[in-house]
């Protein structure tokens, strides 16, 4: 669940390379605890280099389960130990999902490799032949 968005275009030329930097923090402050379910903040942060836009996803995961293994979870994330490792990608898939589609408003490039160039050595067939996408 997120509950604040933000992002920023900081310049307006887009260089002809992009690196893009990530970061993602679970927890980012306190936990909170109910009979069988977290309610865990998280804070993903994303830059570029050079700096054209920054983008900052902040919300909360709310993970419920037996009282034994949310009572697990929450001693071990008390004593900063990692998150598990589904809860961590499943935010990542998440935020990541987010941030391109956040890109995509401000006009950058996706934070997303693109596939190179097919050239007619690679595409195993004819140069002769063409494609359209519909």
């Amino acid at each position: 669940m997120l509950l604040l968005l933000g992002s920023e275009r900081v310049s307006e030329k887009l260089p002809s390379q992009i690196q893009y930097h990530t970061q993602l923090t679970i927890p980012s402050g306190d936990i909170e605890k109910h009979l069988s379910t977290l309610k865990i903040p998280f804070v993903f942060n994303l830059t570029t280099t050079p700096l054209i836009a920054t983008i900052t996803l902040k919300g909360h995961i709310v993970v419920s389960g037996s009282e034994k293994d949310v009572v697990n979870m929450y001693e071990n994330l008390s004593k900063k130990k990692k998150p598990p490792r589904s809860i961590f990608l499943a935010t990542l898939h998440h935020t990541l999902t987010e941030a391109v589609i956040m890109s995509r408003e401000i006009g950058i490039p996706p934070p997303i490799p693109l596939p190179k160039p097919i050239t007619p050595e690679t595409r195993g067939y004819s140069k002769d032949i063409t494609h359209e996408i519909m």
